[in-house]
Formats: C-alpha cells, structure tokens, sequence
C-alpha cells in the first residue's frame, strides 16, 4: 500500500470524496479535450462511410505505422529486415500475414527494444493491462492513442442512449472505500465525474441493502461496470424483491465476459438488456455491441485479424493505429471468438468472445469477489498465474515466475492483496511450473472448487 493509500484510507469520507472528485477532474481533463471531441465526431460520421472507404484510410494509417515503426523501433526495424518485408510498398494488409503474431510475454521480453522514446508535442502517459493470464505489462500511450480509445467508447455509448453528462452508478475494481471498513456508506462520489463510485469488495448479504438504497436515492438511470459484480446486485434485487425501487434504465459491461446466466439474472432484475462491450487497453481490438444486439467489429479503429483455430473458434489478433509511442503489430489478445456472418455491406460481426469470464473468490465474511486481475497490473516479472479456492476465506495463489522474478515481487503481491482483500483471506502462493489450461487453450484466472457455497 502507497502513502497516498495509507492517508486517503484514514482520513473522513467527505475529504475521501473529495479526493476521488480531485482524480476525477484530473482524468477529465487527460480524456475528454478538444482533440477528443473532434475525434469523437469523426468516428460519429464514419458510421456513414461504405466499409470500402474505412479499409482504404485503414490502410494509409497503417502503412503509416508500420513506416514510423521500421524508423524508430530496434525491434521492429531488425523484425522488417529478417522478414524482408519493406513497409514502404505495403499495398494490402493481408501483406502483414509475412510477420509473426506477438504475445504478451515476447512483447514483455523485448519491451526495451520496442517502446519509442522520441515523440515530439505528444502527450505520453503510462497504462498496464493484466489479461486473463494475470501477467502484467505496463507502456506508455499517447494522447492520441487516449483520444481515440475513448471516443470510440463513448461512439457505442452514445448509440445506446448513454449521454456522457449522465450520472453513473459504477461497479468496477477500484478500491475506493477502505477494505476494512465495515458499515456504510460503500460508496465515493466522484461530482466531477458525475459517478456514484460502489465498491466491489464489501458485497454481502449484510451490505447489499445500503448498496440498493443508495441507487434508490440517488435516482440514477445508468449503471456501469464488471458483469460479476453486477450479477450480484441482480441477485439481490430479485430475492429482496426490490425491483420496483430502482430507476435503471441503462446498463452497460465491461472488462468480463457476460455469460448466459448473468445475463438472464440483471435482465430479469432490471428489466433492462445490458451493453456488452470487448476492448483493450492495448487498443488493438475493439468489437461493440449495437443496437440490434449484434456484436460488430469497430474496422475503424485498429486492424483485427480472426485465425482460425479449433472448433470453429478464431484467434482475435490485432495492430493499434494510434499509438506511436508502443506499436503492437501482430499482437494477440489472448482471446478466442466464435464468428458470425459478415453483413451485406461487409462489416464483420462476432457471436461470442471466449475469454477473461472468471469465477468469485469467496472472503471470510462471505463477500463474493469477481474479478482480481488489476491486483497484478504492475506485477510484470510473472508468466501467469491464478487463484485456486478450496475453502471460504483462504486462496491459493499459482504462480509462473520469469527468472527475472524476487523476493520483492512476493513482497508486492502479498501487499496488493492485502489492501485489496485485507484479513478477510487467507494467501497462500505456490510456485509451478506451469497453469493448466481448459480444453480450448484458455488460462481461467479464478478456479472456484468450494463445496456448498453460501448464497
């Protein structure tokens, strides 16, 4: 735990939301400038455009990429050559198939070869994916990578009904109210942001009716964040029978994917169809859920490549436009999809994204916790790892070390669990060699096997 965690953890609620409304005006002025709003309406109007004109301007910014890439990246500029592959006579992106599809762990083990240090009037900021593997990366985006990352976010929002002046009840990982706190209220407001912030780790039978209250209140109409955290409000509502207390009319997902299930669950809770939504941090693939419930490709906005694998599920591989200061060409995503039929006018659609869907953690006091992996988001000297549960309140940790890995590392794991999850699990870490995978390759980041779970 930082000092500035230390301190925001002990001081009163009101000065904690104040700092929470402090960070989100902060993160205002970082996404939402003029450059945004211009790129926002640019993707607005190419809503409009004939598949043909998006892969033609696809196609120049690639080049583009590929060209800045082979003159400032080592990594690249040795991978061209090897290759024998000119990005200067590029005439078709089917030309890129010639380089090889990168995985996190080689983007990882040549980072300091591919980051590009000499951008001149750019804004550079760092982010860090974890994925379903729990290995961390961490680079540096530019703000024109952040612009177009979240205009095309905001794009399917809007298409949606979601305005960004409206309020939102947010469900997500961050660890805004002190682990250990243990009476209401489990929320911050972030006024600057216009987001009533819940937390995801004091999710109880006991806590949930402040949570359900505090919604009532508040009277917000929109809801947003992890499909596991969610599914338990969900459930709630509909044993407590509490529907008619709520005002939702818009929910939208991320970051998981959304079983059947969960689905039926926040459906029947909410009477509302909820907003999927699959992207990166890495910006290399973007896929939204429209209007008609159909899961369509953003082709303007990164080069994605489906490889086909086994039972007729395809390898989601993609290429970031934007983002100059860390080119990702070839990179897979780690993520398998079942595809649907491309539409008359050509844009690609998918029918199911097979990855980063996870199991709860259950905590001492009978809490359910969804979703880990942004405990790892700084941790990038692991391979993989995953949680195991056998028994309430305790969790083993698996872990694959690099060599680069050490003692510090276990130091640092053990203290995000710590702030994260508090006393209220007992961490075991293991060491292997390897992480068993399920039959279609993918790494599952939580293993549930408790016997007679509490409800």
């Amino acid at each position: 735990m930082t000092l500035i965690n230390k301190i925001y953890n002990n001081i009163p609620i009101p000065l904690q939301n104040l700092a929470v409304t402090l960070e989100g005006m902060r993160i205002n002025r970082q996404r939402y400038n003029k450059n945004y709003k211009k790129i926002l309406l640019d993707y607005l109007e190419s809503d409009t455009f004939s598949i043909e004109k998006i892969r033609k301007t696809r196609l120049l910014k690639l080049k583009q990429l590929l060209i800045f890439a082979n003159e400032n990246s080592n990594y690249y500029k040795e991978l061209f050559s090897q290759k024998k592959f000119d990005p200067r006579n590029l005439q078709s992106e089917e030309e890129l198939k010639v380089l090889p599809v990168l995985s996190k762990n080689e983007i990882k083990a040549f980072y300091k070869d591919i980051v590009i240090s000499k951008l001149k009037n750019e804004r550079i900021f760092y982010t860090h994916t974890s994925g379903t593997t729990g290995s961390g990366l961490v680079f540096p985006i530019t703000g024109k990578f952040s612009d177009h990352q979240w205009a095309v976010w905001w794009r399917n929002r809007l298409r949606h009904g979601i305005m960004q002046d409206d309020w939102c009840g947010y469900f997500g990982g961050r660890s805004i109210v002190p682990i250990n706190q243990s009476i209401p209220p489990f929320f911050r407001t972030n006024l600057a942001g216009k987001q009533i912030m819940f937390s995801a780790y004091h999710i109880n039978e006991k806590n949930l009716e402040s949570y359900i209250s505090k919604l009532s209140s508040s009277k917000v109409q929109w809801i947003h964040g992890y499909p596991s955290v969610i599914t338990l409000l969900a459930g709630y509502i509909l044993t407590k029978n509490l529907k008619s207390k709520l005002s939702i009319k818009k929910i939208s997902l991320g970051a998981e994917n959304l079983s059947l299930f969960q689905k039926t669950l926040i459906q029947k809770a909410f009477n509302v169809n909820p907003i999927q939504h699959y992207g990166l941090a890495e910006g290399v693939a973007n896929i939204s859920e429209l209007e008609n419930g159909r899961f369509r490709v953003d082709e303007d906005y990164s080069f994605v490549e489906f490889i086909k694998k086994e039972n007729n599920q395809h390898q989601i591989v993609g290429t970031s436009l934007t983002n100059y200061a860390f080119p990702l060409i070839r990179y897979s995503t780690g993520d398998l999809a079942t595809l649907d039929n491309v539409d008359k006018n050509g844009w690609r659609y998918v029918q199911d994204i097979d990855g980063r869907e996870e199991d709860y953690i259950i905590l001492s006091d009978n809490s359910k916790v969804g979703r880990l992996d942004h405990i790892f988001k700084d941790i990038t000297k692991i391979k993989e790892c995953q949680f195991v549960q056998y028994e309430i309140g305790a969790v083993d940790l698996m872990i694959v070390k690099s060599h680069e890995f050490s003692q510090i590392d276990e130091q640092q794991i053990r203290k995000y669990v710590n702030s994260y999850l508090g006393n209220k699990i007992v961490l075991t870490i293991k060491y292997v060699d390897k992480i068993e995978k399920t039959s279609n390759g993918k790494l599952r980041f939580v293993v549930s096997k408790v016997k007679n779970k509490k409800n």
